[in-house]
């Protein structure tokens, strides 16, 4: 797994991670690429994520998603700025190449593959869902997290 550097770690925008999803339980550190928009939706977010996320359970065999989009999941809550932490959001992988993308992503462009949340900090991210999991050992090991 490829992972950040000392100084990249501390200008990352903010981490991703699922309480309802197996796929997207692992907290992913994440970092804004930039606002999109798609024509039912102006608060869509383009971040790249690591570690990506496995495409097998979306059909996609060993292929890697390591840039998604993300719009929030409930009515009044917004991504510019976030709203409140942690923000629950729908995950939206592209059809389509981000550098491609200028402002706008098109029906046809994207597909749903997930929900998950948005949280300010990898330890809260890491806190939320080992509560969620009933404070799974395997789960806590994995996150490096000291007992």
């Amino acid at each position: 797994m490829k992972t950040l550097s000392d100084e990249n770690r501390k200008n990352l925008d903010f981490y991703l991670a699922s309480t309802e999803s197996d796929n997207l339980q692992e907290v992913r550190e994440c970092r804004l690429i930039k606002q999109v928009k798609t024509r039912y939706q102006n608060e869509v977010m383009l971040i790249t994520i690591n570690p990506p996320i496995a495409g097998e359970p979306y059909g996609l065999g060993s292929k890697l998603i390591d840039t998604v989009m993300t719009t929030p999941r409930h009515q009044g809550r917004t991504l510019f700025p976030v709203s409140q932490w942690p923000l629950s959001v729908y995950v939206v992988r592209l059809l389509v190449d981000f550098q491609k993308i200028d402002n706008i992503v098109y029906k046809g462009e994207y597909e749903l593959i997930d929900w998950a949340e948005l949280y300010k900090t990898r330890e809260e991210a890491i806190r939320i869902i080992s509560v969620q999991l009933g404070g799974r050992e395997e789960f806590l090991k994995n996150c490096n997290v000291p007992k």
